[in-house]
Formats: C-alpha cells, structure tokens, sequence
C-alpha cells in the first residue's frame, strides 16, 4: 500500500474486465492510413496454416479492417505516425482494439515486407555514427535477437564469417523464413 500513497489522487487509472480474443489482426499504420495487414493470432496461437501460410476468411478481414478505419478516423484518438495496431475479435463482445505498439518492435506476421518498409522508416530515428555499438540483430523472422559486438552483421553471417565458411545473407528479405519470394 505504500506504494499507492506516492500516486496522485487524480492520476487516471483504466480498469478493464478480461476478454477472450478469438482472432487477432495486425495493422501496420502509416499517417492513420493502413500500410499492411496480416492475421496474428487466431484461437491463442499464432495464426499461421502448416503451409506457413497467413490465413483468414474474407468476412474477418472487412470486419478487422473496418475496426482499424473507425480508430484512424477517429480525431480524439492520438497515434503516432507510424505505429502497429493489432485489432481483434472478443468472444461474445464483437470487434476492438488489442493494442499499439511501436513498428520497430513488431513481428512483420503475414504482411508484405515492401509495404512496412515506409511505416519503419518513419518509426526510427537517425542516431549519431557509431551509436550502433552493441546493437540487436535478428537472423530470421522467427528468432529471437542476439546480441553482437558489431553491427550490421546478423548472426548467422558473423558465425559463418567467424568459422570460414560461408553464412546467411546478413539482411532479412525475399527467401526467409515466413517472407514471400
């Protein structure tokens, strides 16, 4: 309780009830415009077929994107310029937003990576040279970063660089793991 006596009294405080989402949407967003779309999440598991592919019926998609366009209309709604949104559907309750999260921070699902390059751009922010010290690569779509002492090289290329051999491409694109060729 200590730790609530050092809050303001008049600090606002959201209070939701928990909800079941039966199917997720991602939205990467653009100056309130969607970029790309891609189904997430579908039953509480990523909503990737066995094929690896991103599927939806075409009622979800309409429904999910109209849930996005009334949220972009909205002028009372602050966004970033470039932000992801992942929209869903609440069992028994119907269509709503799950959460924003910064572009740079989210997995590209099933979207066209073309189509997020702009959203990206306009989410980072040039640093000064050699800030990049330390920085965080991802090898594949599917891995979790690793940190390497040098960056711009991925992990799998350093590693193959490291043993003599050749590695991967040190950039995610057209071939990878859950991109389109």
């Amino acid at each position: 309780m200590r730790a609530l006596a050092v809050l303001p009294p008049e600090l606002p405080v959201l209070v939701s009830e928990p909800v079941v989402f039966e199917v997720e949407f991602r939205f990467f967003v653009l100056g309130r415009e969607v970029a790309a779309l891609s189904p997430y999440i579908r039953g509480g598991e990523i909503a990737r077929s066995a094929a690896g592919d991103w599927e939806a019926e075409p009622a979800e998609v309409e429904a999910a994107t109209a849930t996005i366009r009334a949220l972009l209309g909205d002028a009372e709604v602050d966004l970033p310029p470039a932000v992801v949104v992942d929209v869903g559907r609440m069992e028994g309750r119907g269509w709503g937003v799950v959460e924003a999260n910064p572009a740079w921070a989210s997995g590209l699902c099933g979207c066209d990576p073309a189509s997020v390059l702009p959203v990206l751009r306009r989410a980072t922010v040039a640093r000064p040279s050699g800030h990049l010290h330390g920085a965080v690569a991802v090898d594949r779509v599917d891995q979790q970063p690793q940190r390497h002492t040098i960056a711009g090289v991925h992990g799998a290329a350093r590693r193959g660089r490291d043993r003599g051999t050749p590695g991967r491409r040190p950039a995610v694109g057209p071939g990878d793991a859950g991109l389109p060729s």
